[in-house]
C-alpha cells in the first residue's frame, strides 16, 4: 500500500504533467491554411497575410537549429507548429528583417513544398508552379 502522502504526490505530478501538456499545445500559433493553386500557380505574395519581405519553408521535423540557420535568427518551430511531430505539413514562416511576421502550416496534400527543401524566397520571387501528379499529390517548382 502507498502512504497517503505518496499518493497525493503522484496525483500532483500527474496534474502537473497534464497542465504542461495543455500549455505546450496552446503555444502553437501557426495557422493551418489551404493555398489556392488555380491555374497551376501558387502566389504566396498575395496569399500570406502581413507585411513581410521573405518567406522561408521549414520541412517536417525541422528543429530550432535548422530554423535558425535558415532564418538567420532564433525560432522554434517545435513550439509554434506541429511540424516537429507531423510529416503531413510544411511550415511557411514569413519574416521582415529579423522578426517573424507569420507562420502558416500547409498540408502537403494541398501543396507539397518538400521537393524544394528548406529555403527562403524574397517576396517578389514567392511564386511557384504546381503540377498535380497521378497519385493525387503535386509537384511544386519555383518560377
Amino acid at each position: 500500500m502507498w502512504p497517503a502522502n505518496a499518493m497525493r504526490l503522484e496525483s500532483l505530478c500527474w496534474l502537473a504533467c497534464c497542465a504542461l501538456l495543455a500549455a505546450s499545445c496552446s503555444f502553437r500559433d501557426a495557422r493551418v491554411i489551404e493555398l489556392d493553386h488555380t491555374g497551376g500557380i501558387i502566389d504566396l505574395r498575395t496569399q500570406l497575410d502581413g507585411s513581410w519581405d521573405r518567406v522561408c519553408l521549414l520541412m517536417p521535423y525541422a528543429t530550432s537549429g535548422q530554423a535558425e540557420r535558415l532564418l538567420g535568427f532564433s525560432y522554434s518551430p517545435e513550439v509554434h507548429s506541429a511540424i516537429a511531430v507531423m510529416d503531413d505539413r510544411t511550415l511557411l514562416v514569413t519574416a521582415s528583417g529579423d522578426e517573424v511576421v507569420g507562420s502558416f502550416e500547409v498540408m502537403r496534400r494541398n501543396a507539397d513544398f518538400t521537393q524544394l527543401g528548406p529555403s527562403c524566397y524574397k517576396r517578389p520571387k514567392a511564386v511557384f508552379n504546381i503540377r498535380p501528379k497521378e497519385d493525387g499529390w503535386n509537384e511544386i517548382s519555383a518560377i
